[in-house]
Parts: C-alpha cells; structure tokens; sequence
C-alpha cells in the first residue's frame, strides 16, 4: 500500500483519500474538497535520446504514419506532435 500525497496537486488541500486502484494496479487518490482524482506518482515514458528524432524523420522520408507507428511502437498522434515540435514541414 501507497502512502497519501501530501496534498492535492490541483488545490493543494490535505484532505486527500484512497479511492481505488488503475487498470495497472496503482493506488489512485481522491482530493475531498475539490474532487481531482490522481496518482501519487505518476511515470511518463522515457525515450533514449536521438529516439524522437528517429521516428520524425523515418515517418517523413519513408514509413509514414503509420509505418512508423507499427515500426517503432509509438501512437501516430505522438509522432505527429514530435513533428510538430521539431518543426518539420507538414505532410499534404
């Protein structure tokens, strides 16, 4: 069992409460006064560096989209913001 947060991420109350579990069997949280339910830590994926810009420029020179998807195992509106914030031309 997961200890409480200290508080709330969104209002930073203390009045927080145990209120299940996810599909992958974290403990989730509850914030009593402004009903914001949450992990205690959540994890975001974690790419090797060059990754990113490994699947733009294979989805743009040869793959696509969804080659790339397939290939590399990353959801094609992912690639497509990774695009966006590399700042490569725009498919048509």
């Amino acid at each position: 069992m997961r200890n409480p947060p200290n508080g709330c991420p969104k209002c930073e109350s203390g009045r927080v409460v145990r209120n299940g579990h996810t599909t992958a069997g974290k403990q989730t949280f509850l914030c009593r006064d402004c009903g914001k339910r949450f992990i205690s830590d959540p994890v975001r994926p974690s790419y090797a560096p060059g990754f990113r810009e490994e699947v733009v420029r294979a989805a743009l020179d040869s793959l696509g989209l969804r080659g790339a998807q397939r290939a590399f195992g990353v959801h094609r509106n992912t690639i497509t913001r990774w695009a966006r914030q590399v700042g490569a031309p725009q498919e048509t």
